[in-house]
């Protein structure tokens, strides 16, 4: 199942490493205020979370966990079309 993360704030990161560890979901956009270069070491490095084991690197606006790509999308919200476009 494909989904996406509006805000990466402290829930949705959790939500996005419970996501990771499930084989059946993909994460294919999140979105924040902040860009993928922001992103990156705060899921890497989350100080309520710990830790994330596998590397965490981000790429333009896309952020690479472990050799899984999603795109990170910064700005107001992502519009219905964008969802769309990603198939979510």
């Amino acid at each position: 199942m494909k989904i996406a993360i509006n805000r990466l704030d402290r829930i949705g990161r959790q939500v996005y490493r419970i996501a990771y560890e499930r084989p059946r979901l993909e994460i294919v956009d999140s979105h924040d205020l902040a860009a993928a270069s922001a992103i990156a070491p705060l899921l890497q490095f989350d100080t309520t979370q710990g830790r994330l084991g596998p590397r965490v690197q981000d790429e333009g606006s896309v952020v690479h966990v472990d050799g899984t790509r999603s795109s990170v999308s910064a700005g107001r919200g992502p519009t219905r079309d964008d969802m769309m476009a990603r198939r979510v």
